[in-house]
């Protein structure tokens, strides 16, 4: 038999000839195209390494401002919450002194009704006696002008006597009242003796490290799984009414590939911060008088699983017609993590009471480009004036860590636009 080293059979069957190895290697057609091939695999492999470092870089560095902001948040924590507890010894010794005083006055003015009552009992028994001794006094003399006499004083007993019911009956009232706040106050301390919560102390630097964690999920989401051009008309005046609200240009805008993911980072934001970060809507003087109070009256203050998976099927069924992946993990898996993640910044947001919110919504008008507020991302798609598209929100706070000065507000993050 022969060798078939230095050559290779076609495999069809009716005896066809066989092409060499060697005949393959000097054909420069061949020769070109398996070149061009190897440096095409080359070259999406070395790209594909390319965009895997700069993600994970990026990761890196998220990770590592986010962990420095956790031990900034910590140390600031720690100091803030050794002022609390010694302001809080201090202002439980005046209370509880305050109260020692009030219990002071209380009994005083116990004694003094008691005293009142005595003083009453004897004035009236002293008036039975008088009334008594004029009664002898007229059975003696019969006058008319004595009969009068006795009559007036009658009237005069009755009178004071009802006067002094009715001062005793609101004196026992009086004491009622002060007994109950006494009883009040007293419940107040055993509780400050007992429990052991402390309140939440919110460092600015840990709310902005959240911030761009949840910034960089959302960013990679929309880059991984919408990328490509949309075709137009829209599939459903719905999508064109949702779309229309993101930016009234968005036929300009996702029709380029480029822009693409930016318009469904804008898209994303807007429903995270309307269904999660303003759920409820938090008006300035109801969110100080729940700092005051130090109560977390907010729906937002307990992560609630049950709503993260309905806010995620509801987003889902908004975009996924657009996915240009379909493949897993499902996008309905990764909104279901980001909606997580901001549902913890809204418990955040909700346990501070600082106000944080979410700024810069597109609201239908032209805006104009806010150095106070925004940074640029991307270059403008049409020529008309102001942006045309708000991509991210910017994180601003109002107010203090103490509640105060709601009407003082500072940008943490500015807003990404083109």
């Amino acid at each position: 038999m022969e060798s078939t080293t230095d050559s290779t059979h076609t495999g069809f069957a009716g005896g066809r000839s066989h092409v060499k190895a060697t005949e393959l290697r000097e054909n420069l057609v061949v020769k070109a195209f398996l070149e061009d091939l190897l440096d095409e695999k080359i070259h999406e492999f070395q790209q594909t390494l390319t965009n895997t470092a700069q993600r994970t870089e990026e990761l890196f560095s998220t990770q590592d401002r986010h962990i420095q902001g956790l031990k900034n948040s910590q140390r600031a924590s720690t100091d803030i919450l050794l002022d609390h507890i010694r302001e809080s010894k201090t202002s439980q010794q005046e209370f509880t002194n305050a109260l020692l005083d009030h219990v002071k006055e209380l009994k005083t003015s116990q004694q003094e009704t008691m005293n009142l009552v005595r003083a009453l009992t004897q004035e009236i028994a002293e008036l039975k006696s008088t009334r008594k001794r004029t009664a002898d006094e007229i059975s003696g003399n019969d006058t008319v002008e004595d009969t009068k006499s006795l009559t007036k004083e009658n009237l005069r007993l009755k009178k004071r006597g009802f006067q002094v019911k009715k001062a005793l009956e609101e004196k026992e009232k009086e004491y009622e009242a002060m007994r109950s706040s006494l009883d009040e106050a007293l419940g107040e301390i055993e509780q400050l003796r007992t429990t052991d919560r402390t309140f939440t102390v919110i460092d600015d630097g840990a709310v902005v490290s959240q911030w761009k964690e949840l910034k960089f999920l959302v960013r990679n989401l929309a880059q991984q799984h919408f990328d490509r051009p949309i075709k137009l008309p829209l599939p459903s005046p719905q999508d064109e009414q949702d779309f229309d609200l993101i930016s009234t240009v968005y036929p300009d805008i996702v029709g380029r590939g480029q822009y693409v993911s930016s318009f469904f980072q804008a898209s994303i934001w807007r429903f995270l911060t309307v269904n999660v970060l303003e759920s409820p809507s938090r008006e300035k003087r109801y969110h100080a008088l729940r700092a005051h109070v130090c109560k977390v009256l907010h729906e937002n203050s307990e992560i609630d699983k049950n709503r993260i998976k309905s806010l995620a099927r509801r987003l889902n069924a908004r975009v996924h017609q657009f996915d240009s992946v379909r493949q897993e993990p499902s996008l309905e898996t990764v909104l279901t993590k980001i909606i997580t993640k901001v549902s913890e910044l809204a418990a955040t947001f909700a346990q501070a009471k600082a106000a944080y919110r979410a700024c810069g919504l597109y609201n239908g008008s032209i805006a104009m480009f806010s150095d106070e507020w925004m940074e640029t991302a991307g270059d403008k798609v049409t020529n008309r004036p102001g942006i045309d598209l708000i991509i991210t929100p910017a994180l601003v706070k109002y107010g203090n860590s103490d509640g105060e000065n709601y009407n003082e507000y500072m940008v943490l993050v500015k807003a990404d636009v083109f």
